[in-house]
């Protein structure tokens, strides 16, 4: 439940309220802080601090954008009228905060840096990590992500990330190939589930436009059990 929608809507705005009303949530929210707040731009160029500009989220046509273009205006008020609400009540929005620290003069201290669980961070937040980096250990990074465990919704991409790493002025002028190296062993659970996971993956690769270019591998699993899957209604 959006308990927000009712604080920031007034009665003038009811064609948003409609909107907003027969939408699914995840996805909405999905949309606002992933994309609106979260996309560095296609050339990671952005300068809008709070939300990338109107005109780039109107027009974006590489299938980053969950809504078709006759919603997006109403999406992008929406995203407004969040923000105000984030101000007002002086909530955090963690991608504001590190655009802001990717432009400290002092930031870049650190010779190395792994970040784990990339799966859950926006692009803005990448950004603000990799510009931690000291002059000459820019291609110091090790990055580690699992598609499967995405708790933040952040249209997480790892051919986004790579094509940062691309575009990188490293102090030596010299290009780096960085590695790649899926790790396709599961451990964890048993072959029923690994059986679940690698053919919703199939199904999402195939429907799913963003997941498209996404270098899926199938798992294997290295679990004994051969495990229960069932589907439950949570209501």
């Amino acid at each position: 439940k959006c308990d927000w929608s009712s604080d920031v809507c007034s009665s003038d705005l009811q064609d948003l309220i409609r909107f907003v009303r027969k939408c699914q949530y995840y996805p909405l929210y999905l949309e606002i802080y992933g994309f609106i707040f979260g996309f560095m731009n296609l050339n990671w160029d952005r300068v809008e601090v709070p939300m990338i500009d109107s005109d780039s989220y109107f027009n974006e046509n590489y299938g980053y954008c969950i809504y078709d273009k006759k919603d997006r205006p109403l999406i992008y008020a929406l995203a407004r009228k969040y923000r105000d609400y984030l101000e007002l009540n002086k909530i955090i929005n963690t991608n504001e905060v590190s655009f802001c620290l990717a432009k400290h003069e002092n930031r870049k201290q650190y010779q190395y840096i792994f970040i784990d669980e990339g799966q859950d961070l926006t692009e803005v937040e990448d950004f603000m990590l990799l510009s931690l980096l000291a002059p000459g250990c820019e291609k110091n990074v090790l990055f580690s992500f699992d598609r499967e465990q995405i708790v933040t919704p952040t249209f997480f991409n790892i051919g986004r990330f790579r094509s940062k790493l691309s575009l990188i002025e490293y102090s030596d002028n010299r290009k780096y190939k960085f590695g790649y190296n899926p790790l396709t062993d599961n451990f964890r659970n048993p072959s029923s589930v690994v059986k679940l996971i690698n053919s919703f993956n199939i199904v999402r690769t195939k429907y799913v436009q963003i997941e498209r270019n996404e270098d899926r591998v199938m798992e294997k699993t290295r679990n004994k059990l051969a495990g229960y899957v069932g589907i439950f209604d949570g209501n």
